[in-house]
């Protein structure tokens, strides 16, 4: 079976690196805080070139630690995408705030103009998300929330090494949020995550508040109720390994997909027009998505759906919704959407096989 994601592949090429790492750790006894994380966050700082990096737990706690550090008042509202993974809206929930959620468009990510019918008063934000590793859309939406007013915060969760009119993704908005689950193209060995800023506010209080809202360490000094989401120190040294082969790892990826792309008549294909989409998924929209699936795990290929439902269809968010909100795109597209294999664990025979196999469905369809 062609996997979609081979954990033990990926990290293979880095295993030596990463028992001396492990076997520097157990003799120094650093396992929270110190160098390691503090040199993680210089280096993410330095690939993003953003001004500040701020290391913490997961990147769901990411997101949330922004939230809390724009002091928002309750019930307030933030605009974020339909489609998309839980934690985007579930930490806005969470902070007492109430997410409205927006259609996409066909590239599934949110443009200015089915934003803009959606503010109101009571907006205050809005949650970027850069869906599959895909920024296409940052620049204009950048310009729309300044122009109205808005924050703009960007969920990079799938787009480490993502850039868009020459600026890494993290630095359209007051922040960017990171996560750095193992299957992310940047993947620790277990959760982490982190915030890019270049506002020195906003670092300081997201600083504090990753850390129990304290401001010196061991002297009791709690200003605000925080949280403890600290990056372990072997991820950190985990990571700052890894960082330096993540351009290598997402042109290997750009490059897998070009060949999907010559292969795949372009009505399946969702439309890129970023100059540095990272593909942490490659993904179509099969209107018989069932047949595909058959097919492929038939030729042993293996495929997923990220995601299912749509946010606005979920139960859970059923309390945030009005009774006239529609999201017809994001209805259809969540009965189409399929992903198939790609990343640096592939094979070049591999890559010629799914190719083969794809070329052999189209012919057929």
């Amino acid at each position: 079976m062609i996997r979609l994601l081979d954990l033990s592949k990926l990290n293979e090429a880095y295993e030596t690196e990463f028992i001396n790492i492990l076997a520097d750790h157990i003799r120094s006894s650093e396992f929270i805080a110190g160098n390691s994380v503090l040199r993680f966050e210089r280096d993410f700082a330095s690939y993003t070139a953003s001004d500040y990096c701020i290391s913490c737990a997961n990147g769901t706690d990411a997101i949330e630690i922004v939230l809390q550090s724009l002091n928002l008042d309750s019930g307030d509202e933030v605009i974020v995408p339909a489609m998309t993974w839980i934690s985007t809206a579930e930490a806005v929930c969470r902070q007492g705030l109430k997410p409205v959620f927006c259609d996409v468009d066909n590239s599934l990510l949110m443009a200015p103009e089915m934003i803009e019918p959606l503010i109101n008063k009571n907006t205050k934000a809005v949650i970027l998300v850069h869906l599959y590793g895909n920024p296409s859309n940052a620049e204009s939406v950048h310009h729309f929330c300044q122009d109205n007013n808005l924050i703009l915060i960007e969920d990079c969760a799938q787009a480490q090494g993502a850039r868009s009119a020459y600026k890494h993704v993290g630095n359209f908005g007051i922040a960017g949020t990171f996560s750095f689950f193992p299957g992310k193209n940047l993947g620790a060995l277990g959760d982490a995550g982190c915030i890019v800023s270049n506002s020195p506010t906003v670092a300081a209080n997201c600083r504090q508040i990753r850390n129990h809202g304290q401001t010196k360490k061991h002297h009791h000094h709690h200003s605000l109720i925080g949280r403890n989401s600290r990056l372990d120190s072997l991820q950190a040294s985990f990571l700052s390994s890894k960082l330096k082969y993540l351009d290598k790892d997402n042109q290997r990826r750009r490059d897998i997909a070009d060949l999907y792309i010559k292969t795949i008549p372009s009505r399946y294909c969702l439309p890129v027009s970023a100059q540095h989409h990272v593909y942490h998924q490659f993904v179509l929209l099969m209107p018989n998505r069932d047949n595909f699936v058959q097919y492929m795990r038939s030729h042993g290929i293996e495929t997923a759906i990220q995601y299912p439902s749509g946010l606005p269809f979920m139960d859970v968010f059923l309390p945030y919704l009005g009774s006239g909100d529609l999201y017809p795109n994001c209805a259809q597209f969540q009965s189409q959407i399929v992903s198939i294999p790609v990343g640096p664990h592939l094979t070049d025979d591999e890559v010629g096989y799914v190719q083969h196999s794809l070329t052999s469905y189209f012919r057929g369809s």
